[in-house]
Formats: C-alpha cells, structure tokens, sequence
C-alpha cells in the first residue's frame, strides 16, 4: 500500500512538469524564413552610367563624414563609417534611395568590373607570353629543318643516328611550348561578353570615377582605383 501511495505521489508530481514541457514546445517560435534576395539589374550603360553618379555622390559623403587624416580608399572603411552613428547610415542609404539604386547593387557593379579588368589583364599576359612562345617555336622549327637537311647528307651512321635523336627531342619540345599557349574564354571565368564591351567604352570614366571616390591624406604609394575591397 506504502509503495502504491508514492508511485501516485511521484506520478502527481511529474503532471506540472510533463504539461510545462508541452507549453514551453508550444510556444517556441517557428525559424523565420529568410528571403531570397534580388537579382541584381542587368548592368548596361545606363545602370553603369548611373553608379558613376552614385560614385561622386559617395566621394562627397565620404569627405564630409570622414576625420580630416582619415584614410577611406576600401569598402571596408566605408562602411564601419556609413554605420558609425544613425545620422551617418541615414545619410549613406539615402545616397543610394534618393539615386534608384541599392548599395548592394553599387558593390555588385564594383566586383563585377573588377573581374571584366582582371580578365583582360590575364589575356593581355596570354598574348605576351603567346609571342615569346611563338618566337620559341618557330625558331626550333627552323633548327629542326637544318638539322634534317644535314641528316639527308649525312654519311656515318652513328651520326645520323645522334641527329635524328635531337630532332625527336625538338619537336617534342616544340609540342610541348604549343601545349603552353592558353586561351581563356569569357564563358569559362563566367563573364559576359557584353561586360567586355561596356568596359571598353567605359574604362576611363570608370576607373577615373572610382578612383575619385576614395579618400587618400598619406604620402604613401597611391592604390590602383580598383582596390576597394
């Protein structure tokens, strides 16, 4: 009888418990579903030309906000700025709201060119280092000739054997110098071709405009206009 009193006791004692579990699993809020951001505009000449004047607008914002010997020439640096009070993040989103364009967009524009540059700097290497191979070649393909033409007159055996081994060597090398020359395509880096184009008839304006975006008090060696990051 003692033990079925406290099994009861031990049973009654648990019910707030067990019904406290069930409110608290109740109540515990759902995760919130994060949306999917965006897409970004296609970047075209008008949205290109657009974030030129986003771009003096942030210069402006940046010399106004900024300590007199504060350097700001990185993203980074602005944006620990944008967001060091309400009335400077104010300021920096209504740059962007007053322009019709978002500041991921501006970023994305940034990034997106800095690859367009990046890529054609690499073809400009290609090209270099294609003309280096190319003189190396053709001038093994004309050391190959002369040497077949001495093996055609050649009379000792274990000469024309020596001189047919270098030959083999040779155009093995020269398949191998071919094997070196690189062509990258636009596809393959995932840039569009179109952004090429725009980059060519933009470059100067671009860069110039990015370049004076930055604030730079320091008599140190100035940074390329696209580092920004």
């Amino acid at each position: 009888m003692r033990n079925k009193n406290y099994l009861l006791f031990v049973f009654f004692l648990f019910i707030p418990v067990f019904f406290t579990s069930c409110k608290k699993a109740e109540e515990k809020p759902a995760p919130a579903v994060k949306k999917p951001e965006k897409p970004f505009p296609p970047i075209t000449e008008e949205r290109l030309s657009l974030w030129i004047d986003v771009a003096g607008d942030i210069g402006a914002y940046i010399r106004k906000v900024s300590l007199r010997e504060e350097e700001v020439y990185e993203k980074r640096t602005l944006v620990m700025i944008a967001h060091s009070s309400a009335r400077t993040e104010l300021e920096y989103s209504n740059i962007f709201k007053k322009r019709g364009m978002t500041a991921r967009e501006f970023w994305n524009i940034v990034d997106e060119m800095d690859k367009v540059r990046k890529y054609l700097d690499i073809k400009k290497e290609e090209l270099e280092q294609a003309k280096e191979l190319d003189r190396l070649i053709n001038s093994g393909i004309d050391e190959v000739k002369a040497l077949q033409k001495t093996l055609e007159n050649e009379k000792s055996l274990e000469r024309k054997k020596s001189i047919a081994k270098t030959v083999r060597a040779m155009k093995e090398k020269i398949s191998e110098f071919r094997s070196y020359k690189a062509n990258i395509s636009p596809e393959a880096v995932k840039i569009d071709p179109f952004l090429l184009n725009l980059w060519k008839n933009y470059k100067q304006k671009y860069e110039t405009a990015l370049a004076a975006m930055w604030k730079r008090t320091s008599a140190g060696p100035v940074r390329k206009s696209y580092e920004h990051r």
